[in-house]
């Protein structure tokens, strides 16, 4: 008896919707991202922006903090560095700026003071010999 209450459960509408949505969850939690991916805060605003492709970050990758103004924004391909990368103060001045190139720092690389002002530069090349720690 207790059997055909076990089977009637599984056979329900509710158990079926269930069962979908968790295997749904469960086959994309197993396979590599692709696409586009956002994440939010609890107040709405968008928390992080990316792109993956077979698993690994490719393409712009956005960061914000909780009031929405831009915190970071980095360029990737193939799950590395790769471009332009830049860091921002909450007031949106730029923080650092600094390119990359296969997932190590290459040229000018550049911090600011919160109002702006260069704080410090320096470069870092991968070819041409120079390369700073």
């Amino acid at each position: 008896m207790a059997t055909k209450g076990w089977v009637h459960a599984w056979q329900s509408v509710p158990m079926r919707i269930f069962l979908f949505l968790f295997g749904i969850f469960f086959l994309s939690a197993c396979s590599p991202r692709d696409g586009a991916h956002e994440a939010y805060y609890e107040n709405g605003q968008i928390q992080t922006r990316a792109n993956y492709k077979d698993g690994k970050e490719d393409g712009l990758y956005e960061s914000y903090y909780e009031n929405g103004q831009l915190r970071v924004k980095i360029s990737f391909k193939g799950g590395q560095r790769d471009g332009l990368a830049e860091w921002y103060y909450e007031n949106g001045q730029v923080r650092s700026r600094q390119n990359f190139r296969e997932g190590k720092r290459d040229g000018l690389w550049e911090f600011f003071e919160a109002d702006g002002r260069l704080l410090w530069s320096r470069n870092s090349y991968v070819d041409e010999g120079l390369i700073d720690p």
